[in-house]
């Protein structure tokens, strides 16, 4: 599926890398492609994919059999998650962190920092962005002797 992730794969490594400091026999790697191609690059045999809530389950059923029909060998280990979190997704702690809430119950301390780096990042920009536009709005206005009829909205 096509997802728009909310930080680069380098920065996602980084904070899965450093999420699981220190768990013996786990390392942390990246592909660009198939699945069950870095499987069989990678040797691996058995891929596990955790389900948030049942809703999750069609898709990722159907992957682990597009897997399986690519790789024979491969198997897919589905991981239900703690009930507490079913209902939580990284579209819901951006959303929480982007309206000021925190979201230290979701992630580890350093991956709410980064989140929140990045938002104030992009507020800044947006800003910016909004601003410069009602500079040139305004320049425009002062220099057309049209009248203009514009209604102007912020969001912050």
């Amino acid at each position: 599926p096509a997802k728009k992730p909310f930080f680069s794969l380098a920065q996602r490594k980084e904070l899965v890398k450093k999420s699981v400091l220190g768990m013996k026999n786990v390392s942390v790697k990246t592909f660009d492609g198939l699945l069950a191609d870095f499987a069989r690059k990678e040797k691996a045999g058995i891929v596990v994919r955790g389900l948030r809530e049942m809703s999750d389950f069609p898709s990722e059923f159907q992957q682990a059999v597009i897997n399986r029909k690519l790789l024979p060998s491969l198997e897919t280990v589905f991981v239900m998650t703690n009930p507490e979190f079913f209902y939580f997704s990284s579209s819901v702690v951006k959303e929480l962190a982007m309206h000021g809430a925190s979201v230290k119950r979701f992630v580890p301390a350093f991956v709410e920092k980064k989140l929140n780096e990045k938002i104030r990042s992009a507020l800044i920009i947006a800003r910016s962005l909004v601003w410069f536009s009602c500079f040139f709005l305004l320049f425009d206005c002062f220099f057309n002797p049209q009248p203009l009829n514009i209604r102007v909205g912020f969001l912050y």
